[in-house]
């Protein structure tokens, strides 16, 4: 009586695994017969050109690879559209156009950009890093402790979040230390 049992269970489960594979198929509308080389996706397609401002600070960081004050601007329209679209690869282009100043004695305004890149990417250690750099330097810089108050919440580090957050207001920021609060 088990044997008639354990096949019909079996070719349930085949008969299921068929019905998702050709649903699926018919949901997703993708070609019975794809190769290694179609291509089913483009990301960044001219239908959707970048904004002519991020074209032009892209333009200028790269005409003048040396001007801190462009490169920062280039970086801050990257991080800006990246996160608008949901697009990590602007915020990595963002960090591409920070790397030569952070591997001179980078200051807290390019230390902040990139680590708020980081922190996008998820890499909350490297961003943690950088802020700490920031905090040597200024403890009272509002920036790197709320930004990094933040990524200690995430993570579900309250300890060192309220630690950040009583920072804020000794560096007198009380409107950004209520943030912590909520």
């Amino acid at each position: 009586m088990k044997k008639p049992l354990q096949w019909l269970t079996l070719a349930g489960v085949v008969i299921a695994i068929l019905a998702v594979l050709v649903l699926g198929r018919e949901q997703t509308n993708l070609p019975a017969n794809l190769s290694d080389d179609t291509v089913v996706a483009t990301l960044g397609s001219a239908s959707s050109p970048m904004p002519a401002d991020l074209r032009y600070a892209v333009f200028q960081s790269r005409q003048d690879p040396k001007n801190r004050a462009v490169a920062v601007d280039a970086a801050k329209r990257y991080l800006d559209y990246g996160r608008s679209i949901g697009d990590a690869r602007f915020v990595g282009a963002a960090l591409g156009v920070l790397g030569p100043w952070l591997e001179a004695s980078p200051d807290a305004e390019i230390l902040n950009l990139a680590a708020s890149g980081r922190q996008y990417m998820h890499d909350f250690a490297g961003a943690i890093g950088l802020l700490d750099q920031v905090l040597v330097a200024d403890p009272h810089n509002a920036q790197a402790l709320l930004s990094r108050a933040n990524i200690h919440i995430v993570q579900g580090r309250f300890a060192p979040a309220e630690e950040d957050c009583r920072g804020l207001a000794r560096a007198r920021r009380p409107d950004l230390a209520i943030l912590c609060d909520t």
